[in-house]
């Protein structure tokens, strides 16, 4: 069972991991920013970075792939 240490160590590094990445380029790196983008790393829900099912009734690219073999 995992303890809640481990639980904070890897919320801590996840963090880490996003102050270091160039998303942060356009704004400042605020604490409230960090948690956002470390427990959500899409930040919206478009044509573009959604579910293809639901805004072109395409399958998934999982289920392609499932398909070719």
């Amino acid at each position: 069972m995992r303890t809640k240490d481990y639980r904070r160590n890897q919320e801590e590094k996840k963090k880490k991991k996003v102050v270091n990445h160039d998303w942060f380029s356009w704004f400042a790196p605020t604490p409230t920013l960090i948690g956002l983008k470390a427990h959500t790393p899409k930040n919206c829900s478009c044509y573009m970075c959604g579910n293809p099912r639901k805004f072109f009734n395409e399958k998934t690219f999982q289920e392609k792939k499932n398909e070719e073999y």
